[in-house]
């Protein structure tokens, strides 16, 4: 089961999403090293990578399953995700 997969497993009458800042994390999730990220997986299988402009251009060479998109803020996430809960 591919790690996508395996949350939204996890997130089955649970939350709305997955969303995590964790270095370790957003690394185990994406397979992209960097210093800043926001990962959020969906129980809906979307997938998006909030990074900064340093990151950007490389995370959307690199990052795939993951809509890639600067990070400007929380509101920004919450308009692009549309959710109401995370875990």
């Amino acid at each position: 089961m591919k790690r996508l997969e395996r949350v939204g497993q996890l997130l089955l009458g649970k939350a709305d999403a997955y969303l995590t800042v964790d270095e370790a994390e957003n690394f185990y999730l994406t397979r992209f090293p960097s210093t800043f990220g926001v990962s959020v997986v969906t129980a809906r299988g979307d997938a998006y990578f909030f990074t900064d402009g340093r990151y950007l251009e490389k995370a959307k060479e690199e990052v795939r399953g993951f809509k890639i998109l600067e990070w400007t803020g929380w509101d920004r996430l919450a308009q692009e995700v549309g959710v109401s809960s995370c875990l």
